[in-house]
């Protein structure tokens, strides 16, 4: 299945961000960004997530910073939020669970997971809101509590390598990524249209949240809420983007998180 998301621009300080721009506020709110989250089967349970841009004009075009995809980037790395950042924040469904001494508890914890175009990407284990306020966040380890968890970026033969994820899927639902003949993993940019794109998935399998009874094991393949997001930074200036926001702007706030339609 395959669910899209529409976000918005958060405008708290739209009219400050065009002018320092030097774009109009209309041109910063022709922006449009799409999410796509699809959940694959390879040889384990994949979550897909593209994300796509288009920019209104060549001029904010040419001030995005976008870096380069790059296989030496492919490692994890902390505080990518402070430049162009793809992230998505996931929660498990909020049911009632029954500890140990029978005392009712409601999943509080989520996963916090940021890519750069670059190839460099993080993922981060809360227990509840914004805890622990550590910085960097605690890297959410895989189920044998030794290795962070990775994310993969998919790649394909040539043939494909223009092609998105939805016309990957609507082609041939079967089609093993694994197992392509790769020429380049999916990100692309393209500034004769002002549009980029930019693709990740992540092994369902890792997602095991071990910080509270509640949540222990509730990701693994039962995703409740999804809320996926994105910053893009022009120069000096950072736009935000989710499909709901708080105000200010705060991607860690449940409440503005969407169901995810399993």
């Amino acid at each position: 299945m395959s669910q899209l998301f529409q976000l918005q621009l958060a405008t708290e300080n739209l009219a400050a961000n065009a002018e320092q721009l030097g774009v109009s506020v209309s041109q910063l709110l022709a922006i449009q960004v799409t999410v796509s989250a699809t959940l694959m089967p390879q040889s384990t349970l994949q979550l897909y997530l593209n994300y796509k841009i288009q920019l209104p004009s060549q001029y904010l075009a040419d001030q995005l910073n976008w870096p380069k995809w790059q296989q030496q980037q492919v490692k994890f790395t902390d505080y990518l939020w402070e430049q162009t950042c793809l992230e998505c924040f996931i929660a498990s469904p909020l049911k009632p669970v029954a500890n140990a001494t029978t005392t009712i508890e409601y999943p509080t914890g989520y996963i916090e997971i940021n890519a750069s175009p670059s190839g460099s990407y993080a993922v981060y284990e809360f227990n509840s809101y914004r805890q622990p306020s550590s910085l960097p966040p605690n890297p959410l380890l895989q189920p044998n509590g030794e290795q962070r968890v990775d994310i993969n970026w998919p790649i394909y033969p040539t043939s494909q390598s223009k092609r998105s994820i939805q016309s990957l899927l609507k082609s041939d639902s079967n089609i093993n990524i694994e197992s392509s003949i790769v020429s380049h993993p999916f990100t692309s940019n393209g500034n004769t249209d002002h549009a980029y794109e930019c693709g990740f998935s992540v092994d369902l399998d890792q997602l095991t949240m071990t910080t509270t009874k509640a949540d222990e094991m509730s990701l693994n393949h039962n995703i409740g809420l999804l809320h996926p997001c994105v910053i893009l930074s022009f120069d000096k200036v950072v736009l935000y983007f989710a499909p709901r926001h708080a105000t200010p702007p705060d991607f860690h706030q449940r409440q503005y998180w969407t169901a995810f339609n399993q």
